[in-house]
């Protein structure tokens, strides 16, 4: 199958997906697994363990939220993205001093959605990332980074850079621990460097979404940091 047969034609050109955060971040995981993410859903295995994570994520999501007093959450439905990303154009060209959950951001056809921006009071703004994790990750720099390249390159003045991540593990969605204080972690001068590579990671992404099924031994990537939900298909197809 190849990418473009899966595509809706429009002036005689195909409509290629858009790019987020997190397509982004699959792809610096595994080309394979984002190829397959955007055409192959249907072949994705999620097992319980990784459904627990996806669930601690969401909620602590909403406790970082909860941290930030006085802010707005844009409509997150990914199916009116577009709404979002006007909604979020609007606010920022108005006198807007509140923090903004979940703004929708975009540069080229890479779209992101911050979990918070919150206004530095200086006429910018301090981006923080949730992180359900006990430590900060590589692969989480790498995702505040993508994020700042979009909102810089769309206008906005990022004058620092946070990941919040949680004080203990997390086992449930419903941990006491949920309730601890969190930890924020300044990555401001972290990613001066990797935002200089997120245009090439973006292009290469893109040549995958682009082009045939990418084709990737299986190794330890398919369970590390995580089990890859495409791991089987992998695997029987080796």
């Amino acid at each position: 199958m190849s990418a473009e047969s899966t595509l809706t034609f429009i002036g005689g050109a195909p409509k290629w997906p858009r790019l987020s955060k997190s397509k982004i971040a699959t792809f610096e995981h595994c080309a394979r697994r984002l190829w397959l993410s955007v055409y192959r859903r249907d072949l994705a295995k999620i097992d319980p363990p990784t459904e627990l994570l996806f669930a601690i994520g969401h909620r602590f999501g909403e406790l970082v939220r909860e941290q930030v007093p006085n802010g707005i959450l844009l409509d997150t439905d990914p199916r009116r993205v577009d709404d979002a990303i006007a909604e979020t154009k609007a606010i920022l060209s108005g006198p807007w001093n509140r923090p903004i959950f979940e703004a929708a951001l975009q540069h080229e056809d890479v779209i992101v959605r911050p979990d918070v921006l919150q206004p530095d009071g200086w006429g910018g703004w301090r981006l923080i990332e949730a992180k359900s994790s006990t430590a900060v990750r590589n692969h989480h720099v790498r995702d505040a980074a993508t994020q700042v390249w979009v909102a810089r390159e769309s206008g906005l003045c990022i004058s620092s850079v946070i990941i919040r991540h949680a004080r203990r593990r997390l086992t449930s969605p419903f941990a006491r621990a949920l309730t601890a204080p969190t930890v924020d972690v300044d990555v401001t001068s972290e990613i001066r460097n990797i935002i200089r590579s997120r245009s090439r990671v973006a292009a290469a992404a893109r040549e995958v979404i682009r082009g045939p099924e990418p084709q990737r031994a299986v190794g330890a990537h398919c369970t590390y940091p995580f089990r890859c939900e495409f791991r089987d298909h992998c695997s029987q197809q080796a």
